[in-house]
């Protein structure tokens, strides 16, 4: 299996959910390259706003990590196909299916 390419943009995401985490990791992960903490203060007017989102979740694994990586929130292209999935497991678990089916 080679390995997990990330995709170039949150856009490419399906799900209107996915790309608002996807996009809150990346801004995150900026935060950590560049200092500030826009992503932390967004997320928390998400929050007092009642998204039903944790996005200080996301803000704190990526602040927490601190490795130039969005991680389980960052958006990763299928090895396979190419598709965007958010997660590296999502990327890796999306033509693992069809493999199963061919054994």
């Amino acid at each position: 299996m080679s390995s997990l390419k990330e995709a170039k943009s949150a856009k490419q995401l399906y799900d209107r959910g996915e790309r608002a985490i996807a996009r809150m990791a990346r801004m995150a992960r900026m935060d950590t390259i560049n200092g500030g903490a826009r992503a932390l203060v967004i997320a928390k007017r998400l929050e007092a706003m009642g998204s039903r989102q944790d996005y200080g979740e996301v803000v704190s694994w990526v602040y927490r990590h601190s490795n130039y990586s969005c991680g389980p929130y960052g958006v990763y292209e299928c090895p396979e196909c190419g598709s965007a999935h958010l997660g590296t497991e999502g990327a890796y678990a999306c033509c693992a299916m069809a493999e199963d089916c061919e054994d």
